[in-house]
């Protein structure tokens, strides 16, 4: 891992360059309804890094602070990607639900402390 500000090799989360301890953000992703009453399983990657979701289940993703990019891709619509920017200890909730990844952008909804 390595720090957002100067690029550093973290060390324990800590940043020996900038003197800083840096905590992990999480992206809780809660997979919601499913196409046409069938259970389809949902492939999206984050950084280039691919997962794989059913309705119903819940991934809890620890991230570095930064910008990262969610990407996913459904037959009828092709690839989309949005960006998404993350601070230290943030935790953000994304519902995912089949229908509306085809008619909007997922929403990446900031958690209260």
């Amino acid at each position: 891992m390595f720090c957002i500000k100067c690029g550093e090799e973290l060390k324990d989360g800590y940043c020996p360059k900038c003197k800083e301890k840096r905590e992990m953000a999480t992206l809780i992703v809660s997979r919601t309804g499913n196409a046409f009453g069938v259970v389809v399983d949902l492939n999206f990657e984050i950084d280039g890094v691919k997962y794989n979701i059913l309705p119903g289940k819940t991934l809890t993703i620890p991230l570095i602070p930064g910008e990262h990019v969610f990407s996913y891709s459904i037959e009828v619509i092709g690839k989309r990607e949005v960006n998404i920017k993350m601070a230290d200890g943030e935790t953000y909730l994304l519902k995912l639900d089949f229908f509306d990844l085809i008619y909007s952008k997922p929403k990446f909804i900031l958690q209260e402390k």
